[in-house]
């Protein structure tokens, strides 16, 4: 009896395996199918990242290898020769004017260097000749927005001959200005009454030749060094903001053809000395050195010279509004001066008019003060 029911037991066991076992066999194929899938749509999405990845590294890397090629194509003589050329012509439809550049070359990003340069201005007289011309400029706004800045400029071995005529009383070089400046027929309030902002300048063995008829002056100088820093510069509403400023080897002859001074009554100078004053200057430091002015007026037979070795100012600030001179350095050294007026009447005019100017500026209420004087 008992091996009956084991054998029987056996048997219905030994009867259900191939069942279980084609169930499990369907489920392991399903199961690697799915799998599978999984697999491959996650390689092709995965190979379709790493072809846009691929497209996106190549089109950065051509566009990379493009602007190298054009500096490197700009920094060749035929290029920038080329462009040179192309420069000049636009120069000379612009201002509309002679120009003449010998040599450009430009330096990534913004600096381009002339050399034997020539300016007409619109009378046919030389405005600018000489050397070598440096100027960072934002090209970018020049070209996209009109918009002239310069970061810097120097100016080495040129002669500059600037005039003002009549009857316009403008003077040989604002035809520079007014190509340069925004053409919006409306400017807003606060507009800047210069077009062109500037930076830092500096120069190196310049000549200005400079004849005024409206005030009878003419004027030669030399100028062996200055260099200047130039936070704000505005001459239209007398702004200035130039916190360092080095002068040196400057020397300058001024020729006088008219009056000097002419007799104006002493209430005249009285109510002018009152006038608010709008001028707003600011500098930290001023340093001049070998420095020889000279004055001659015929006409009102006034000379004067004034030989400055040294002369250091250092500001604590200026408040022209209220009258305000406040010094925290001044400096002069091997310094010295000569006035000499003539025997004519026209010198004693200037004489008189000169202490009622500084009799009626002394009432106005002028403060000076310096907190270190070394002479």
């Amino acid at each position: 009896m008992q091996r009956r029911r084991v054998s029987t037991r056996c048997h219905s066991l030994s009867g259900s395996y191939p069942l279980y076992s084609t169930i499990f066999s369907t489920l392991s194929i399903s199961t690697n199918n799915s799998s599978l899938s999984s697999m491959n749509q996650d390689k092709k999405k995965k190979n379709r990242n790493a072809r846009v990845a691929r497209i996106m590294a190549k089109i950065v890397l051509y566009t990379t290898l493009f602007f190298l090629v054009i500096l490197l194509l700009l920094q060749t003589g035929p290029v920038q020769n080329l462009l040179r050329k192309k420069i000049v012509a636009w120069l000379e439809t612009r201002l509309d004017t002679k120009v003449e550049v010998r040599s450009m070359r430009f330096y990534y990003p913004s600096n381009i260097v002339l050399q034997d340069i020539y300016v007409e201005d619109r009378q046919k007289d030389t405005l600018l000749s000489g050397g070598r011309v440096d100027a960072d400029i934002k090209l970018w706004q020049l070209i996209t927005q009109n918009e002239t800045i310069i970061e810097s400029i120097s100016f080495e071995n040129i002669t500059a001959k600037i005039r003002r005529d009549l009857p316009d009383t403008q003077f040989n070089f604002q035809f520079i200005v007014d190509a340069f400046a925004p053409r919006d027929s409306v400017i807003a309030a606060d507009t800047s009454g210069s077009a062109i902002t500037l930076r830092a300048l500096k120069l190196d063995k310049v000549r200005l030749l400079y004849k005024d008829i409206v005030t009878g002056s003419d004027v030669v100088a030399w100028v062996e060094h200055l260099d200047a820093r130039i936070d704000y510069f505005d001459p239209a509403r007398l702004q200035f903001d130039v916190p360092q400023t080095t002068i040196s080897g400057l020397i300058a002859s001024v020729n006088q053809s008219k009056p000097l001074a002419t007799p104006e009554p002493e209430i005249k100078d009285s109510l002018e000395a009152m006038e608010p004053i709008v001028m707003q200057l600011a500098f930290n430091e001023l340093d001049i050195r070998s420095t020889r002015l000279t004055y001659n007026n015929d006409v009102s037979a006034t000379y004067g010279t004034l030989a400055i070795g040294s002369l250091l100012v250092k500001p604590n600030g200026f408040d022209f509004t209220n009258r305000v001179i406040d010094l925290q350095d001044l400096v002069l050294q091997h310094t010295g001066a000569v006035f000499r007026l003539g025997q004519k009447q026209e010198a004693r005019v200037v004489e008189e008019e000169v202490e009622q100017e500084l009799e009626s500026q002394a009432k106005a209420g002028w403060r000076i003060s310096i907190e270190n004087f070394d002479l």
